[in-house]
C-alpha cells in the first residue's frame, strides 16, 4: 500500500517536468540578445523563419507570421521614443528596400495586431548586403557601450534599427 502514494507522487513529478521541459525547449522559436556596458539586456524572442519565407507587400509582420518578443531590463530608447522595462511585441512593415520596425505595447498570447497600441514606429535603415541570405537572419550586435542594433537579414539586404541604452 505505501508503493501506490509514492508511484502517484513519481507519476505527478515526471508529469509536471515533462510540462515545464516542453514549454522551454521549443524548437519553434529562436532567441536573441543583446547586454549592455552595465550588464543588462535586451532580448529578443521570435518564430524560427521557414526557408525562403517571403514578407507579405503590406501590413505587419512577423517571422513564422507571429510577433517577435523584445523583452528590456532596463530603460531603452528607439527613434527618439523611450521604451520602459517590459515586455513588447514587435512587427515589421513596408515594402522591399523599405522597412519600418513597430513596437507594440500588447503581448496578450493569440493577440490581433492593434496599431492603437504601438509605441514606436521606426524606419529601419538598409544596405546591401555582399551574397544574399536563403533565410530570413536575426540577431542583435553591439558596436558601443551604449547601443544595439538589431539586425535582420534578408535575401541581398540588410536592415538595422538601433536601440540605445538610457
Amino acid at each position: 500500500m505505501r508503493r501506490l502514494p509514492r508511484f502517484a507522487l513519481l507519476l505527478c513529478l515526471v508529469s509536471l517536468a515533462r510540462v515545464s521541459f516542453g514549454q522551454s525547449s521549443d524548437a519553434n522559436t529562436a532567441d536573441t540578445f543583446c547586454t549592455f556596458a552595465d550588464g543588462r539586456q535586451i532580448t529578443l524572442r521570435y518564430h524560427n523563419p521557414k526557408p525562403k519565407e517571403d514578407p507579405p507587400a503590406n501590413g505587419v509582420w512577423g517571422p513564422g507570421d507571429a510577433p517577435m518578443f523584445l523583452f528590456t531590463q532596463n530603460k531603452t530608447e528607439l527613434n527618439g521614443t523611450e521604451i520602459p522595462v517590459g515586455a513588447y511585441s514587435l512587427y515589421l512593415t513596408g515594402e522591399k528596400g523599405a522597412w519600418t520596425l513597430v513596437v507594440n505595447k500588447d503581448v496578450s498570447a493569440g493577440a490581433k495586431y492593434d496599431a492603437g497600441k504601438d509605441l514606436v514606429r521606426a524606419p529601419m535603415q538598409s544596405g546591401k548586403l555582399p551574397s544574399s541570405k536563403d533565410q530570413l537572419q536575426i540577431y542583435f550586435v553591439h558596436p558601443v557601450p551604449k547601443t544595439c542594433n538589431l539586425r535582420i537579414y534578408y535575401k541581398n539586404t540588410g536592415y538595422w534599427a538601433e536601440f540605445h541604452e538610457k
